[in-house]
């Protein structure tokens, strides 16, 4: 889909609005030990008003003549914002503390707002990587139904998302040269390793109810590697341009 495509994909789903009903569950004390501080720092970091992606939008729309690519961005950040609602809508049900930061989500703003536009996408998509996971070991976490449709949603949601913002990120990253592109897939990449096992340690809790560490890093990290290859392919379609050998990544992983 081009960018207008996919303005029209956020447009329509924003009407889809999902309103988990309150649930006569309790969590156990086993379950709120296991999910009250993991779940603090997804919900913060979900909560983010994007001003500095919107900026960059807004300069790149200014650049490339896409001036659907802003409000693109815009539905995508209050899209982001409405899992931030969902998960609080959780924790209050359950009585759950809010936290007011996180210093993981403190490292990924600040990364951010150091960052041209392409790199502020890939470092949110590394985010967003991480999350298709880690919501799918968080729905398994209870026996909350809330908690399941809530997760459920937001992994349908967050996977769109990494489609839209790697095709974006690779439409940006082949207007240079191969080795410009190349070394930033590769520093993409230890981006991406690094968050992984930072994520681990963080949320090791959650994430134990599904995988190990090695397992949750090849998760991920497979996951990384098959979204950058069809950003790249599906970039490059819409430019019109046959498929070359990618920088990084091929269908069977690392090049």
């Amino acid at each position: 889909m081009d960018t207008r495509d996919w303005l029209r994909y956020f447009e329509t789903n924003a009407t889809q609005v999902l309103r988990p009903a309150p649930e006569a569950y309790a969590l156990t004390a086993e379950e709120r030990a296991r999910i009250a501080s993991s779940i603090q720092g997804f919900q913060i970091g979900e909560a983010s008003e994007g001003a500095h992606l919107r900026a960059g939008a807004e300069e790149f729309a200014r650049r490339t003549g896409n001036t659907d690519y802003p409000a693109a961005i815009a539905c995508l950040i209050r899209e982001e914002n409405r899992h931030s609602a969902y998960l609080g809508a959780f924790m209050r049900h359950h009585e759950l503390p809010f936290a007011r930061a996180k210093w993981t989500d403190d490292v990924f703003r600040a990364l951010r707002h150091g960052a041209g536009i392409e790199l502020s996408l890939r470092v949110l998509v590394t985010a967003e990587l991480v999350a298709v996971t880690y919501y799918d070991c968080l729905a398994a976490a209870t026996g909350s139904g809330m908690l399941k449709t809530i997760c459920r949603r937001m992994l349908d949601e967050e996977a769109r998302h990494v489609e839209f913002q790697m095709h974006h990120v690779h439409w940006m990253n082949l207007q240079h040269g191969f080795v410009r592109s190349a070394l930033a897939n590769v520093a993409h990449a230890v981006l991406m390793a690094g968050t992984i096992v930072v994520v681990w340690f963080e949320h090791r809790r959650v994430l134990r109810i599904k995988h190990g560490l090695a397992a949750f890093f090849w998760r991920v990290f497979g996951d990384f590697l098959a979204a950058m290859y069809a950003g790249a392919r599906s970039a490059l379609e819409m430019m019109g341009e046959p498929e070359p050998d990618l920088p990084l990544v091929s269908r069977r992983g690392v090049a």
